[in-house]
């Protein structure tokens, strides 16, 4: 019976667009998805973001949630450790996980330490998929660059170039990200000889 009145109650509260008192009696009967909705409409971003947190569902949507209301409510350090949660179950995430903890200026926090480890478990995400599929290995390439791996990064970007050159044999558009990868690796002669190659493709366009 006190659930329903709980539920009866948010729903008046909801009617009237009192959504801040909606939200706290949706707390009471631990229904926190709807909380953080009225939370939301209510624009009390911090609130709405921890009853996101509160969320018990094994689809991690609600981390994401919980990210975009800290960010919201301007807790980057908040919503850093949120999307961290997110990253985990959806690893492309990971990059932007890094960037964020880049952002915050908490040394308390070791947010450079917990940076570096999402710029690890980004690598380790895109070195997978690159077996599948090579475009991933300028990602793996700029990740190495970011933690200061220089000799690993120069042996991404070389499977890149190769991965480039073979698209650019079945497409010639792709000879400019050839020169791009080249250009990383200091190698003037290969950047030379691949823009050579795309005003040649350029030029078989227009003609």
């Amino acid at each position: 019976k006190n659930k329903g009145n709980y539920r009866a109650a948010a729903r008046k509260y909801e009617k009237a667009e009192d959504y801040e008192n909606a939200a706290e009696c949706y707390e009471e009967i631990e229904q926190s998805e709807s909380a953080a909705w009225a939370y939301e409409k209510a624009e009390n971003y911090e609130k709405a973001a921890m009853s996101y947190e509160n969320v018990e569902d094994e689809d991690p949507y609600h981390w994401k949630e919980a990210y975009e209301n800290w960010k919201k409510a301007d807790n980057k350090f908040k919503a850093a450790e949120a999307l961290e949660r997110y990253a985990e179950e959806e690893p492309w995430y990971w990059e932007d996980v890094a960037e964020l903890w880049e952002e915050v200026e908490n040394e308390d926090a070791d947010s450079t330490q917990r940076a570096e480890e999402a710029w690890k478990k980004m690598i380790n995400y895109y070195e997978d998929e690159s077996e599948e599929e090579g475009v991933f290995w300028e990602d793996v390439a700029k990740g190495y660059e970011k933690i200061g791996e220089a000799e690993n990064a120069e042996k991404a970007w070389t499977k890149f170039a190769e991965y480039c050159e073979e698209q650019a044999e079945k497409d010639g558009s792709w000879w400019k990200h050839v020169a791009e990868a080249y250009e990383e690796l200091g190698n003037d002669e290969k950047v030379k000889e691949a823009e050579e190659n795309y005003e040649e493709f350029e030029e078989s366009i227009e003609s």
